[in-house]
């Protein structure tokens, strides 16, 4: 530790791979900042001067291929780029092709007007940035696919060592100028070093997942975010994060509890929240959401417990919001990473939770469902109408997963000899497996509205016994009242909800319409039957007569006599209701 400066040192963290005679090492400090890409903005670029006009960002000396492998993939994916989005295209024609053989016998991509051959520039129509990345993305493929590998890796850097007994050690660091040989420390500016750099809205360690993934194997990442998520649960006392040199610089040297990194509207060092009912609350607050502290304490209760949650309730209760909120909440205590929303849909199978082969132009490939998407990254899966879905068949092996046993899935990843399987925490891998690992704290939250109740019942009492169910009930009148505000004529509709019970949302939806409407020159019986008809009558589907025509009676009391015909009329065309009787 003798001369090293205390504000460069860095925080690791490391673990044995469960499955090789390896350990991982990942450079913490890093992997929790915010750093990002700013390449086009105020990047600076690796020249040895400000080279911000440039916009060329580290793509000025070109890209060394780690191997033929590397340089093969790049040239075939060179050669699917159109002429529209290649600037260089003619030019890699002419040269005999996009990469060049140095005299040591690597390979490098070629360079023109003083940058790599794949960097479009600023006069080009897609802009200035990487050909091979505009393409990936804009077919909607992976760009690790395309790039050489130093290309998407950058600002990380995997080094691996091997003892005497054949054990290997793997580091996962940040990019340091060193890294790029002797010309590293002549460059006028580098990101890492940088703190306008560090303004990410996420940490690096879930905006590099892909990367990191791909450097490492979709269980080390799955080990790297439950690690950091189970050392947050594991007290206060453990949530000491080392900032990283450029956060302390920029700061301070007194952000002693930082973590997560501060956004760039975030300049204090208070310290990360826990999972609490108490946090939840103020995440609903803020997004003008109002539920009973008992619902929120009943949430945060099953979670804790380690249950996945159903949310019950009717319409526009805010189910889907605070299922939202939760995921937020837990990504801000490190129990997640963030959550991915999905909707449930009749068509719903195995192939779309767990996965299945998908033909590509380099063969059949293993592309992973919802449900393996949100394990592997650590976000927690939200599932609006859940109970749309056929449970049994989009379930599937899910049902044991979901039970705490692992289970072996009939699919292998590309260049990997073993079947996938999915193992919940704490249960050992099947032999001869790639495992895809359950973090502790990853959860299911979805939502099911109680006017489907009956469906509930299609649910197999194993999956029904997986989750909590939590009811997301209307507010009482005088929380309509408060939420609703002045709006006197939405408020007059409350009486509605005799018929049907109607959460706030389809009120609060009403009277922004009414606000906008009440613009116009509209009388008040016509904006009545326009909301009525826009915002509630779908919400009557299946009423029986009898109450439908005690509904029409209270509503033809509110409107003129053109307007109570307009509502007969449609009570009758769209609900099908006898209004004669």
């Amino acid at each position: 530790m003798t001369g090293q400066p205390i504000e460069d040192r860095h925080e690791w963290v490391s673990f044995e791979d469960p499955d090789e005679d390896r350990t991982w090492m990942f450079d913490l400090t890093f992997l929790t900042s915010n750093w990002t890409c700013i390449f086009g903005s105020s990047c600076k670029g690796v020249l040895t001067e400000d080279a911000t006009d440039l916009r060329q960002g580290c793509c000025s000396y070109g890209a060394h291929f780690n191997d033929e492998a590397d340089r093969a993939r790049v040239e075939r994916a060179a050669q699917r780029l159109g002429d529209d989005e290649w600037q260089y295209a003619g030019v890699a024609r002419r040269r005999g092709g996009p990469t060049k053989r140095l005299a040591d016998g690597s390979s490098m991509t070629r360079l023109v007007d003083g940058a790599c051959i794949f960097l479009n520039r600023s006069d080009f129509p897609t802009g200035p940035g990487c050909a091979l990345h505009f393409a990936a993305i804009a077919r909607g493929t992976s760009f690790l696919d395309d790039k050489p590998e130093v290309c998407w890796q950058v600002p990380l850097r995997r080094e691996d060592s091997v003892d005497e007994a054949g054990h290997v050690t793997s580091t996962i660091r940040e990019w340091k100028r060193r890294d790029w040989g002797e010309g590293g420390a002549e460059f006028h500016w580098w990101c890492t070093d940088s703190p306008e750099a560090f303004v990410g809205a996420e940490l690096v360690y879930e905006s590099m997942r892909e990367e990191l993934i791909a450097m490492t194997s979709a269980q080390a990442y799955s080990l790297l975010a439950d690690c950091i998520a189970e050392r947050r649960r594991a007290g206060t006392s453990a949530v000491t994060f080392l900032p990283h040199p450029q956060i302390r610089r920029s700061h301070g040297s007194g952000c002693e509890r930082w973590f997560p990194q501060p956004r760039p509207d975030q300049a204090d060092c208070s310290a990360m929240p826990e999972f609490t009912s108490a946090e939840l609350e103020k995440a609903c607050d803020a997004h003008g959401m109002e539920f009973p502290p008992f619902l929120l304490d009943q949430l945060v209760a099953a979670i804790d417990a380690g249950k996945h949650v159903i949310l019950t309730g009717p319409p526009g209760t805010g189910k889907t919001t605070l299922a939202y909120l939760a995921g937020e909440v837990g990504q801000r205590s490190m129990m997640c990473t963030g959550y991915l929303p999905t909707t449930a849909t009749t068509e719903w199978t195995t192939f779309e939770t767990i996965g299945g082969f998908q033909p590509t132009n380099e063969g059949l490939i293993f592309r992973p469902g919802m449900f393996v998407e949100a394990i592997e990254s650590g976000r927690w899966l939200v599932i609006d109408e859940m109970n749309r879905s056929n449970f049994d068949r989009a379930f599937g092996q899910l049902f044991t997963v979901l039970s705490g046993q692992a289970v072996v899935l009939p699919f292998k990843r590309a260049g990997n000899p073993r079947h996938l399987s999915i193992v919940p925490p704490g249960v050992e891998a099947p032999e001869n497996t790639e495992p895809i690992r359950v973090p502790s704290t990853w959860r299911i939250v979805s939502t099911m509205n109680v006017f489907d109740k009956n469906l509930l019942f299609e649910m197999s009492y194993a999956l029904m016994r997986r989750f909590a169910f939590i009811e997301v009930p209307s507010p009482d009148e005088e929380g309509f009242r408060r939420l609703l505000g002045g709006s006197e004529l939405i408020q007059q509709l409350l009486v509605l909800r005799t018929f049907q019970d109607l959460g706030p949302a389809v009120f609060l939806d009403s009277a922004r319409y009414v606000e906008r409407r009440a613009q116009d020159d509209i009388s008040r019986s016509r904006l009545l039957f326009e909301v009525f008809y826009a915002y509630f009558l779908p919400q009557f589907e299946g009423i029986q007569d009898s109450k439908g025509r005690r509904l029409f009676r209270v509503m033809a009391d509110m409107l003129d006599a053109a307007e109570a015909l307009e509502v007969k009329r449609v009570m009758v065309d769209v609900l099908g209701i006898d209004l004669a009787g």
